[in-house]
């Protein structure tokens, strides 16, 4: 317990005892709200790296394998359900939408395709706020840091699914990432 003790204090948590003859023994374990650990996985789209929280994650197919229709095309037969797609780099406004790996996202029983250009896998992390200049984007819950170095964005689901404003097609909001000060770095993928 000390080591637990010791891991939790230096991320600025407590831990605290307390029992009670005959009842038991209760462990609190306090965390900062601006610090929380996530299963994710890891993509990139235009040199940008995104997190896409891993509980939402419903599958990854490569989007070649599968009829699209609707009259943009924006819209896949994934074994006889009709889905949604979003390029993720239209959608926050990177450009270069030449993805084709597909990351199928569940809210309940809907589903939405997000199309990238990498599939990078499973990624546990460490969530950080954005601070004043990411907390308004409409799409993004906040960042981490990769081991590289590189800054990733942690994708807000529930704006695909056009529960909170923004990438629902509600008022067009400023590009994303644009915003931020943030584009592709010419020097490589993700060097932000």
């Amino acid at each position: 317990l000390d080591v637990v003790k010791q891991g939790i204090e230096s991320l600025g948590g407590t831990v605290q005892l307390s029992s009670v003859e005959g009842q038991g023994t209760t462990i609190s374990l306090r965390l900062p709200l601006t610090l929380a650990i996530i299963d994710g996985f890891l993509v990139r789209a235009s040199g940008i790296h995104f997190v896409v929280p891993l509980d939402t994650v419903f599958e990854c197919t490569e989007l070649s394998a599968h009829k699209r229709t609707g009259s943009a095309g924006n819209f896949i037969n994934l074994r006889g359900e009709l889905i949604p797609i979003v390029h993720l780099p239209g959608a926050f406004q990177l450009g270069q939408q030449k993805a084709n790996e597909l990351i199928v996202i569940k809210q309940g029983p809907r589903r939405i395709g997000l199309v990238v250009d990498e599939l990078l896998g499973e990624y546990q992390t460490v969530v950080r706020s954005g601070g004043r200049i990411l907390s308004n984007l409409p799409g993004v819950s906040g960042v981490t840091i990769l081991g590289s170095g590189q800054i990733a964005y942690i994708l807000d689901v529930a704006t695909f699914f056009g529960a909170r404003r923004g990438l629902d097609g509600g008022p067009a909001p400023e590009p994303a990432l644009a915003v931020a000060g943030v584009a592709p770095s010419p020097t490589g993928p993700g060097g932000i």
